[in-house]
């Protein structure tokens, strides 16, 4: 379980990591510095992704965990494509390439929440059949 969290954890980051290099190679800021745009990159995606961790709650007591699990996946999927559309500010504008994060943050949203609650669950079965195939014998 604790690899688990370690890998986890390394995905989880991974993101921040890739702005950093994203930022100066692609974006090619005008407006502001490569620092000043990656704050406002990584920013944008850490604040929707924060806001929207209660409405990823919410859906998956709505739905069910595993359509909330399929539902932020695909959610997940559309907005990492998005991704393709984020090119230089001369061609896009900051404001463009901020709304293309907030959406990325808004998909990203439901990441703790649901894994957690996942193997919480997957946990829970194994105990329950682990312990009735010891009554059986």
């Amino acid at each position: 379980m604790l690899l688990s969290e370690i890998l986890e954890s390394l995905g989880d980051e991974l993101q921040y990591t890739v702005l950093a290099y994203m930022t100066p190679y692609v974006v090619v800021p005008t407006t502001f510095t490569n620092g000043t745009t990656y704050l406002f990159i990584a920013g944008t995606v850490l604040m929707f992704q924060l806001i929207t961790a209660p409405l990823w709650t919410w859906i998956c007591q709505r739905a069910g965990k595993w359509r909330g699990y399929v539902i932020y996946n695909f959610t997940l999927s559309i907005v990492c494509i998005l991704k393709v559309f984020v090119t230089q500010e001369d061609e896009i504008s900051l404001p463009v390439i901020l709304v293309i994060s907030a959406l990325w943050g808004i998909g990203l949203g439901g990441t703790q929440h649901l894994y957690l609650s996942l193997l919480a669950d997957g946990v829970y079965m194994c105990v329950s059949v682990c312990v009735c195939a010891c009554m059986l014998f």
